[in-house]
């Protein structure tokens, strides 16, 4: 089910007062805070990082339009004492959401089956995207691990699909796992085939379908 819809269907869950604006680079939640809510992405996409105890970044998965943050608490057994997130969600693009009190959700999704299905098949998404992320990564199909990123961020932007330009290479190479010179010689290679193409604040997707080829592994990408 589409967010919007969800949204639009359960206005007793996803009240007025719930929906909030967070400007690129301000923090959704601050890690070793309590994870008391979960929020539902109407627009922009952002980052889910932590800092290790040598002082490194390390980042942990992304987030997007249509997407759940927070939902890392819905693996976790709820009991009296608070649920403390050890990492921080951070907003990499101006984002709207709606910020749901986490027992509030748990319990309405208890008792309406859509909201239910929608948080089992966020769930379900991810953890399908990190096992075949992994998949691909032991296979040495690199390519198709950027190219579902690509895949995962782009939206219908007035006509035209494309995502926005929130990340630069070294960013993005913490989040994939891959090198960031490695990265530029696929992007490259990609603007090269008119798959993709680069404007100053985002990338269009020009051939939705070679792009899905890619991202499945079935076409390598010849970027060396």
């Amino acid at each position: 089910m589409m967010l919007e819809d969800l949204i639009a269907q359960n206005p007793a869950l996803f009240k007025k007062e719930y929906n909030h604006f967070y400007r690129r680079g301000s923090y959704l939640l601050h890690q070793g805070e309590p994870l008391q809510s979960l929020f539902f992405i109407l627009k922009g996409s952002g980052i889910v990082g932590c800092v290790d105890e040598d002082g490194g970044e390390r980042v942990l998965h992304y987030f997007h339009r249509g997407d759940c943050a927070g939902k890392a608490a819905l693996y976790r057994e709820r009991g009296n004492s608070p649920i403390f997130e050890g990492a921080s969600i951070v907003a990499m693009t101006d984002c709207l959401c709606y910020k749901v009190p986490l027992e509030e959700c748990v319990n309405y999704a208890q008792q309406h089956a859509g909201v239910f299905r929608y948080l089992m098949e966020v769930l379900g998404r991810e953890v399908g995207r990190l096992e075949e992320n992994l998949m691909l990564m032991r296979e040495n199909k690199t390519a198709a691990v950027l190219c579902r990123f690509f895949q995962d961020n782009a939206y219908d932007q007035k006509g035209v699909l494309a995502l926005d330009r929130w990340f630069n290479y070294e960013e993005l190479s913490r989040i994939l796992g891959i090198h960031s010179v490695t990265i530029s010689r696929m992007v490259r290679r990609l603007m090269e085939e008119g798959v993709v193409a680069r404007e100053p604040h985002r990338f269009l997707i020009l051939q939705p379908a070679a792009l899905e080829s890619y991202a499945a592994g079935k076409q390598p990408l010849h970027y060396l």
